[in-house]
């Protein structure tokens, strides 16, 4: 799991693994702490999904806010799907699905600016690079 604030809009990066308690710990005190420095965020995963005391846990952090960040979910996985449908079920803005193909219609859908939309496909990139995954995102 990967996360962080890239040109003012927040990503974060899942393997096709769950996130370990550790990593979805530091996740959360991250975006505790930066929530107020983001309005978009980017969730790109290859499966890997919050488990449901993990889906609780940033529940309960996004309702104790007057207002949540737009959320966007690039996955292949049908699994990550379904745990982003429960979610919805806790949040007051739903997050929208998207599959990996359609990557620029999410970003158009983050209202991100051009250089936004560059910066997190460099940081995409990287990630992928880092975790050995064989996949380039598109644009």
């Amino acid at each position: 799991m990967r996360f962080g604030l890239v040109d003012h809009a927040y990503l974060c990066f899942h393997s096709a693994e769950p996130p370990r308690d550790v990593e979805w710990t530091a996740f959360i005190d991250d975006i505790t702490e930066k929530g107020d420095e983001f309005e978009e965020m980017l969730v790109f995963s290859f499966g890997g999904a919050p488990t449901v005391v993990q889906q609780r846990q940033v529940a309960s952090l996004w309702q104790g806010r007057r207002r949540g960040p737009r959320i966007a979910l690039v996955t292949p996985s049908a699994v990550a799907r379904a745990a982003s449908a429960a979610l919805n079920w806790l949040l007051r803005q739903p997050i929208k699905t998207f599959t990996p193909t359609e990557l620029g219609t999410c970003l158009t859908y983050l209202e991100l600016t051009l250089s936004q939309r560059e910066e997190m496909t460099s940081k995409l990139r990287e990630w992928c690079r880092e975790l050995g995954i064989p996949f380039t995102p598109p644009g």
